[in-house]
């Protein structure tokens, strides 16, 4: 597991607030403390959607909520004159994703005991860190997974032009 501090700021909330660069993510919890503080549990609630809803079919089709869903509502939350005192977003990478991510290294799912790949992404005290996790079925020893997961988040950070460190 690795630790990537963010060098720009500005440049990555912009990406993660108001840009597509990770709507391939799902948002499990996320919770921005500010004037207030709000917790967001990521798990669609299937008793909001009436049958004629016409978003229901889109929304049913995954256990948490899309970061393209859930963006804008943390955005308003943390636009404004202040920043934070300190935020932190648990993310899931897509379950197709996760798939493919797996096949491209000729695993499956099954093979690795991964029920998902997790990207926790934290501000605090000034500085923004994302931390990729393995969220497994089972114990296993074996660390191909979460080697995957770190070096396809570096690959993704370097990919959409945000600059980080090895922390």
């Amino acid at each position: 597991m690795i630790l990537c501090k963010i060098t720009d700021k500005k440049n990555f909330m912009s990406k993660l607030l108001t840009e597509d660069c990770f709507h391939s993510f799902l948002i499990k919890e996320a919770s921005i403390s500010g004037f207030v503080s709000i917790h967001i549990d990521g798990r669609i609630n299937t008793g909001f959607f009436s049958d004629d809803d016409p978003d229901k079919a889109r929304l049913l089709t995954q256990e948490y909520a899309s970061w393209s869903d859930m963006q804008k509502m943390c955005f308003d939350f943390i636009k404004g004159k202040r920043t934070p005192t300190r935020f932190h977003f648990v993310l899931y990478l897509k379950s197709e994703a996760v798939k493919q991510l797996l096949a491209k290294e000729g695993l499956t799912k099954e093979q690795t005991f991964v029920q998902n790949f997790v990207l926790n992404i934290k501000y605090e005290q000034g500085t923004i860190t994302l931390t990729p996790a393995v969220d497994y079925a089972s114990f296993t020893l074996d660390k191909q997974a979460e080697q995957l997961w770190d070096r396809s988040i570096t690959k993704f950070l370097t990919g959409k032009q945000i600059p980080y460190t090895i922390a």
